[in-house]
C-alpha cells in the first residue's frame, strides 16, 4: 500500500508531539512542495521544535528564511517591508525568486 498524505499526517504528529525535530525535518526532506502544504507541513515542524522546548531555535530560523527572502526579493528589484509582511507574502515571493 502506497503511503499516503494520511500517513505522512499521522506519523508528523507523532513526530512532532513527541518533539523529535531531527525526523520531522527528515522526512520534510522527502515531501514535495504540494504534500508538505496538504499537511501543514510547517505547523508540524514549528509543533516539533516547541515540544522539544526549542522554540527560540524556530524563530531564529523562521527569522532568517524572511531574512534572505527580502534580501532576495531586493535583488531583483521588489520592494517590501519585513514588518508588514504576512505568510502569504513570503510564499509568493518565493515562487517569483
Amino acid at each position: 500500500m502506497p503511503f499516503s498524505n494520511l500517513h505522512s499526517r499521522f506519523l508528523l504528529n507523532r513526530l512532532a508531539s513527541s518533539g523529535d525535530v531531527d525526523s520531522v525535518e527528515r522526512l520534510g526532506s522527502r515531501l514535495s512542495p504540494s504534500v508538505k502544504k496538504e499537511v501543514s507541513f510547517d505547523n508540524r515542524l514549528c509543533n516539533a521544535y516547541l515540544a522539544a522546548g526549542r522554540a527560540e531555535r524556530f524563530l531564529e530560523l523562521l527569522e532568517r528564511e524572511v531574512e534572505g527572502t527580502v534580501a532576495a526579493a531586493a535583488a531583483v528589484g521588489e520592494d517590501i517591508h519585513p514588518d508588514r509582511m504576512q505568510v502569504s507574502d513570503v510564499q509568493s515571493l518565493g515562487s517569483k525568486l
